[in-house]
Formats: C-alpha cells, structure tokens, sequence
C-alpha cells in the first residue's frame, strides 16, 4: 500500500521533473486540477498552480520552487528517478536524453554525496559513449542499473499522474 505524498513532495518532485525535460509543464497543471476537483477545499497554492498553464517553464519552475520551500528529504527524487525508469523501459533510445536531464540534479544542494557522485558518472558514460568506448546498449544497461534502484517507488507515481 502506498501512502499518500504530501504536496511539498509533489511541488519537488514537478519542479525537478521540469528542470530535468522529464515531465512537460501540462503534468503540474493537471494535478492541481484533480486535486482542486477532490479537495473541497484546495490551497491557495494548488490553485495557483492550476491557473499557470500559460506561464513559461522558468515561471512554472519558480512558482514551484517558492511552493515547495526549501527540501527537506529525497523523496522527490525518488519519485522522478521512478519516473525516469520508466520512461527508460518504454523507450531505451532516450537514455542520452535523458542522463542529460537527470546530470542537471547535480545543482540540488540537499542531495546526497552519493547520488550526485553516481549522476556524475552517468554523465561519464554518455561522454565514453559518445567517443565510441562505451556501446550503446552499455550504456543503457548503467543507466537501468542506477534506475532500478527506484522501482519500488513507481506504484507512487500514480499519485502525480
């Protein structure tokens, strides 16, 4: 059973999810429309968001960003790199893309000395991919290999989508 994401975690995880390419700027809007529909009474902040359909990525970003206040755990990145896994599985062909989006996460402070060390590898392969040292399907199989570790954080997704 999954638990329910407070909207701190889903401010996060949207606001990464666009900076990364992971998600169009559709996804926030979306869910703050269901949750305006299922919450007899929505934050001000959900509505906000709900209204912010025409607003440049960088302004959806932003607005998320002062939404979500400073972050406080990785739950939100768990969330994404779920997502990434996924998007992965439907289409491997995206694994350059999307090491490109993900190696943009090295600029969030709160995140572990870990994960930006594996980020920065990642990156590493794409660049010995591209000089033809690393195969295509190596490539995709590091990539799988770092995702995988977020599966178990798929069946929450649901709650974003």
């Amino acid at each position: 059973m999954t638990t329910h994401l407070d909207h701190k975690t889903a401010f996060g995880y949207f606001r990464m999810g666009l900076v990364t390419g992971l998600l169009d700027k559709r996804a926030p809007v979306v869910w703050a429309d269901e949750q305006i529909i299922s919450s007899s009474t929505p934050t001000s902040e959900i509505i906000e968001l709900s209204l912010s359909g025409n607003r440049l990525y960088s302004e959806i970003i932003w607005l998320l960003s002062y939404f979500e206040g400073k972050p406080s755990d990785e739950l939100s990145l768990k969330l994404l790199l779920a997502r990434a896994g996924v998007l992965l599985e439907s289409d491997p062909g995206r694994a350059p893309d999307l090491i490109m989006g993900l190696r943009l996460l090295n600029e969030e402070e709160y995140l572990s000395k870990e994960i930006k060390n594996q980020l920065t590898d990642l990156k590493r392969h794409l660049e010995q991919h591209a000089q033809a040292s690393l195969s295509f399907q190596e490539l995709v199989e590091r990539l799988t290999g770092f995702l995988n570790k977020y599966t178990a954080y798929r069946p929450q997704l649901a709650q974003l989508a």
